[in-house]
């Protein structure tokens, strides 16, 4: 002020973009070009209803509707318990700690990958086969259970050393663990999936006596 310039907040101001009528124009112009698309979609699409339903005779395979999609497919690969009780509660629950997780203030109200941190893991899981198995449960599933086990419990110290550093550093020890253990748990659908397709392996730990599988 006293050189006789203007104030901080007058350049920042110069450089925001006004929601209206910048910003209120555009969407306003993206919403009318989609509403002409999707009417010209729907006019133009064949899309003849089915029959009424029958109940004495269902559909084989039995699709759910579009939103339940998700959970359709997870209990290809997971038993009951994980893909319709564990894996959406931890959904729920990780999108609830998201913003105790992410405290960084700078980015909001705006999208930028410089400022949003991201993570790409890569595995690619060797297993073998088993033959000759126990009837005992325990002896049986031993290496299952701990492969699970280490699963969860090693790459959080190993990663906090290494690539993930960083985050460990920024976030403290709970908020650290926390993301890693979300992160572990969506990495585990992929390595499933996976697993099914190239060696047939529904479970890494039956036990089949309790109804436990995972």
């Amino acid at each position: 002020m006293a050189q006789g310039l203007g104030p901080a907040e007058k350049d920042e101001t110069e450089q925001k973009v006004l929601v209206w009528p910048d910003l209120v124009y555009s969407e306003f112009i993206c919403l009318i070009i989609l509403s002409v698309v999707l009417l010209a979609w729907a006019i133009l699409l064949q899309a003849p209803t089915e029959e009424p339903a029958n109940l004495t005779r269902s559909p084989n395979p039995s699709k759910a509707p579009w939103y339940f999609l998700g959970l359709q497919e997870m209990l290809v690969y997971f038993d009951p318990w994980l893909a319709g009780v564990v894996f959406p509660s931890l959904i729920i629950l990780g999108l609830m700690a998201i913003p105790y997780i992410d405290v960084n203030s700078r980015g909001n109200g705006y999208y930028t990958f410089r400022l949003s941190e991201f993570i790409y893991v890569k595995w690619l899981p060797n297993l073998g086969y088993k033959g000759g198995l126990p009837k005992f449960w325990l002896w049986r599933e031993i290496w299952g259970m701990l492969l699970v086990i280490a699963y969860f419990m090693l790459p959080p110290p190993i990663l906090a050393r290494t690539a993930f550093r960083r985050f460990f550093e920024k976030m403290g020890f709970i908020r650290y663990n926390v993301m890693v253990f979300l992160l572990l748990f969506m990495i585990a659908l992929p390595i499933k999936m996976y697993l099914r397709w190239a060696f047939n392996l529904k479970y890494i730990v039956a036990i089949n006596e309790f109804f436990f599988n995972i």
